[in-house]
């Protein structure tokens, strides 16, 4: 009995989802100033029917004597970047973060990180997150041009197959019925 329990538990414990901890980029510009950028899934991971559109939030929290101005933002499952993937934080929106503040945009379709539409099969990469600094007066600091990258993933959900309408076949078994129970009870 004990070595069918502890079977059951190890099946058990293999078919669990693993799960990716939280996406954060931390960088330390000076000893106690960091900029910390955290996406939205935390994972990282998001999933979708192929075909539809899923894309990414995020949070800035910067804790530097510096203002943040987004740039752009990347998906790029291998040495280029994909097609499907639109950039929000370049077209549509402007990303600015004043030092010591934090902003926070989750997806919509119009503002967040970006948007991907998701292929026919599960597709990972590295989300590229482009910025500038700015001291306080929008001055921009020489050589402040960074990139920063992240592991994500798109998982495709496949299609589910509609069922046949119960409906109209269990309406189809009581017709049935009553014409046999009819036809039954002229026999006699």
């Amino acid at each position: 009995m004990t070595r069918i329990s502890f079977l059951i538990c190890a099946v058990l414990a293999a078919s669990a989802p693993l799960e990716a901890g939280p996406v954060n980029v931390i960088l330390t510009l000076n000893p106690d100033q960091t900029l910390d950028i955290s996406l939205d899934p935390v994972h990282g991971i998001l999933s979708g029917f192929t075909g539809s559109t899923v894309g990414w939030g995020l949070t800035v929290n910067d804790d530097s004597a510096f203002d943040i101005f987004a740039v752009r933002s990347d998906f790029c499952p291998g040495i280029f970047c994909s097609p499907d993937y639109t950039d929000l934080i370049a077209f549509g929106q402007s990303l600015s973060v004043n030092a010591g503040d934090s902003v926070t945009q989750s997806w919509d379709g119009t503002l967040g990180f970006g948007s991907l539409i998701v292929p026919g099969s599960n597709i990972s990469g590295q989300l590229e997150f482009e910025y500038y600094l700015t001291d306080t007066g929008g001055t921009l600091i020489p050589g402040s041009d960074n990139t920063v990258s992240t592991a994500a993933e798109v998982d495709a959900v496949p299609a589910t197959v509609p069922e046949p309408a119960a409906w109209p076949l269990a309406a189809l078994a009581l017709v049935g019925l009553r014409w046999r129970q009819r036809r039954q009870a002229r026999s006699v």
